[in-house]
C-alpha cells in the first residue's frame, strides 16, 4: 500500500517520539526547581526513557540517537563533554543484549533490571567523573539520585507505555 506524502510525514513525526522524548526529559532534568543542590538527586529521567525504548523499540532509539541525546544532556548539564553519551552507550548495549529476557517480562522484572543498571550506571558515572576531574567528590548525591530514579520509574514506565502506543508498530 502507497501512502500519500502526509501519512509518511505522519509516519515520520511518530517514529521520533522515543528520541524528542527523551530529549524532554533531559530538559525536564535541567529545570531548576529552587531547591538547592536539586541538579545533584535529580532523578535520571533520559536514563529510565533509554532503557525502556532499549527494551520494547530499539529500531526507534539508534544507537547515534542515544549518543547524541548524551551529548544534548552534557551541553544542558554543563557537565564534561561526552560522560553522558559514554552512559547511556553502556546502558543502551547492556539492555540490548538482555532485550530478550526483559521484553516478555512483567513489569517487576523491568523495573528490577532498572534498579541493576541503574545502579551499575550512576557508580560508573561517578568514578568517570571523579577520574576526569581528578577530584574524589561525595558518592551520596549519586545515592540520593538513584533512589529518586527508581522512585520515579513506575510513573515514567505509564508515560513511555502511552507513548509507545503512539508510534508506528514494528515491521
Amino acid at each position: 500500500m502507497k501512502l500519500d506524502f502526509w501519512s509518511r510525514v505522519d509516519l515520520f513525526a511518530r517514529s521520533l517520539t522515543p528520541v524528542l522524548l527523551t530529549l524532554v526529559f533531559i530538559m525536564v532534568q535541567q529545570v531548576s526547581l529552587h531547591i538547592p543542590n536539586f541538579a545533584q538527586v535529580s532523578p535520571l529521567l533520559a536514563l529510565i526513557s533509554i532503557y525502556y525504548w532499549a527494551i520494547y523499540r530499539p529500531d526507534l532509539m539508534p544507537m547515534l540517537a542515544v549518543f547524541l541525546l548524551g551529548l544534548a544532556d552534557d551541553l544542558m548539564s554543563g557537565s564534561v563533554l561526552g560522560v553522558s553519551s559514554f552512559i547511556y552507550l553502556i546502558c543502551y548495549a547492556l539492555v540490548g543484549a538482555q532485550r530478550r529476557f526483559f521484553y516478555v517480562k512483567g513489569f517487576g522484572i523491568v523495573w528490577w533490571g532498572f534498579m541493576l543498571v541503574a545502579a551499575l550506571m550512576i557508580a560508573l558515572k561517578w568514578v568517570v567523573v571523579c577520574l576526569l576531574d581528578q577530584n574524589l567528590y561525595s558518592f551520596l548525591p549519586s545515592v540520593f539520585s538513584y533512589l529518586m530514579s527508581l522512585a520515579f520509574f513506575p510513573i515514567m514506565a505509564v508515560i513511555l507505555w502511552a507513548a509507545h502506543k503512539t508510534v508506528p508498530q514494528q515491521g
